[in-house]
């Protein structure tokens, strides 16, 4: 089980689905709405998506871009 969650992080069960499903694909572009910090972004940054996030919170966008970095 550790080895999933290295590689994919506290992703959410839906954004999981759609990844086993084909509906996120590489070679697309990713806009996480409301990114809170970045939890669902883990695997698609390390696998090299084109990932785009907003949030409210202006602290949480910053925490996502050092997560990106």
């Amino acid at each position: 089980m550790s080895n999933l969650q290295e590689q994919f992080g506290q992703i959410d069960i839906y954004v999981f689905d759609q990844l086993l499903r084909g509906r996120i694909a590489r070679g697309m572009r990713v806009l996480d709405a409301g990114c809170g910090d970045g939890r669902n972004l883990v695997y698609l940054f390390r696998t090299g998506y084109d990932v785009f996030g907003v949030d409210a919170d202006p602290s949480s966008v910053a925490r996502v871009r050092q997560l990106s970095a």
